[in-house]
């Protein structure tokens, strides 16, 4: 499934966009998403990169191949451009640069990847931290380390504070863990505190809920 932002190109020099305007609109087009690298893809956005003058230019340089790439081969091109700002240091132009690099590993399975990338960035947002330990819970799904996916996932929900886009995204993903382990009475309390705390930000909620309730004997 194809989650990769897709940003306007009507200003090819990203640094005259109004980014305050720029990152809402993206931010409120995530909250909708149901991947999580498109919920990542969209945050990683609201990171402003002050420091390094000349890594400011490389991602610049970055975000507009990305943003104009009309092709497999010219996206890959400007992942190589990311790829190389993330790897030359750690001002916050190179922990962006990271974050995305971590995202589009995630997206083509080299979970192992993403996390070596994951484990760089010195975040000072706390919805961003949440979304870097979302996404290392669902890289640790897929390589199967239980343990340490639902340890992100604690660590995303603490992050997270209770935001009612990012907490439920969350709590889900913990839901279905659980229901694969057979897990349902984890799974039920899961439910039944979306159901509770944030009503109407899970679509079907209701059904999960229900179906948890029922496995577990509630």
């Amino acid at each position: 499934m194809e989650n990769k932002t897709q940003l306007s190109t009507e200003h090819p020099e990203l640094q005259n966009i109004d980014r305050d305007k720029r990152n809402k609109k993206i931010f409120i087009y995530s909250a909708i998403g149901i991947g999580v690298v498109g919920v990542v893809l969209a945050i990683v956005f609201t990171v402003r990169h002050f420091g390094s003058k000349a890594q400011d230019e490389a991602i610049g340089k970055a975000d507009i191949a990305y943003l104009t790439a009309n092709d497999s081969v010219s996206q890959a091109k400007a992942m190589e451009q990311y790829k190389a700002v993330a790897d030359a240091g750690s001002y916050e132009a190179n922990e962006r640069a990271q974050l995305y690099v971590a995202a589009d590993f995630y997206q083509k399975g080299k979970y192992k990847e993403a996390l070596e990338y994951l484990d760089k960035p010195s975040v000072s947002s706390d919805i961003i931290e949440a979304a870097i330990y979302s996404l290392k819970g669902d890289c640790h799904v897929n390589l199967k380390e239980y343990d340490e996916a639902f340890e992100n996932y604690d660590e995303a929900i603490e992050s997270a504070d209770n935001n009612p886009v990012l907490t439920p995204f969350i709590l889900k993903k913990k839901a279905n863990l659980y229901h694969e382990q057979k897990k349902y009475g984890e799974e039920f309390e899961c439910y039944e505190t979306i159901r509770r705390d944030f009503p109407g930000a899970i679509p079907e909620v209701e059904k999960y809920y229900e179906r948890a309730k029922k496995l577990a004997g509630k």
